[in-house]
């Protein structure tokens, strides 16, 4: 798995995640596909402010790449939730 490497104490925001982030990731992506476009692919982002910036979303739409919707809280696509507190048990 490619890792993408920002500098320490970088603040991830839109311009940062436009501008090269998702070209690396679409890169990488191509390369590992054998594409020559990420057209029509589908991506899902959780609802954080970066990833819903006018620039992320002007830039999606250029390269012609679906966003899949996220629903504003999901137990179903935070499982990492279900570990937050130990279980208990109750009689």
């Amino acid at each position: 798995m490619a890792k993408i490497v920002i500098k320490e104490g970088q603040a991830v925001n839109a311009k940062l995640y436009s501008k090269h982030i998702l070209p690396e990731v679409f890169s990488k992506f191509m390369e590992k596909k054998e594409l020559t476009t990420v057209r029509d692919v589908m991506l899902h982002h959780d609802n954080a402010a970066p990833y819903k910036a006018g620039i992320v979303t002007e830039y999606l739409n250029k390269e012609r790449v679906k966003l899949l919707p996220h629903p504003p809280y999901s137990p179903d696509l935070a499982p990492c939730d279900s570990y937050l507190f130990p279980k208990s048990n109750m009689n």
